[in-house]
Parts: structure tokens; sequence; C-alpha cells
């Protein structure tokens, strides 16, 4: 995924009307996992590809067909990890 990935869909999506309120930008951007801070070279400015508007953000393990993760690192894709993130952030449901 690059910026211009991104630029090329937002743009697809302006041009045929679609009712799309919400763009998720998901891993790529960062240069690395646990790096959250350093761009990738894919990237030049989030703040230029992102219209000002920053509504939420989801910081935790992807789901993995597999329930621990296989490294024993919670950080990393399982069932464990999702299910950890979802139970831990579980007060704001509904609140966004």
């Amino acid at each position: 995924m690059t910026a211009a990935d991104i630029e090329e869909n937002v743009a697809a999506i302006d041009e045929r009307e679609l009712p799309v309120d919400v763009i998720q930008v998901d891993d790529g951007w960062h240069s690395g996992i646990g790096d959250w801070l350093t761009l990738s070279g894919r990237f030049s400015s989030l703040e230029a590809l992102t219209v000002g508007l920053f509504d939420a953000m989801r910081v935790c393990a992807d789901v993995a067909p597999h329930w621990a993760p296989l490294d024993g690192d919670p950080a990393q894709p399982s069932q464990q990890g999702a299910v950890f993130s979802t139970v831990g952030r579980a007060f704001q449901h509904g609140r966004f």
C-alpha cells in the first residue's frame, strides 16, 4: 500500500459518488511493526494524506487462525491477542 494507492481509491469513490464515510488506512504506512512514529518509504506525510480528520485508531494484534501467538509475543497475530484487545477496550464500545 502506498499514499498514491489511497489517493487513487479516494478519487474513485468521489467520482462514483459512493456513500463512503470511513476510509481505513491499515498496516503499511509505518516503517515496521511496533514503530508507529517512522513512516515507510511509501508515505511522505500522513498529515497531507488524511482531508485533517482523524476519528479513531486501533492498535492491537490482528486475529489469526491459531489461539496463541506463535512466538509468544501477544502483540503478534493470534486469537488470544485479539480477544485481549477487545476486552481491554470494551469500555469504549458505542462511544464513537
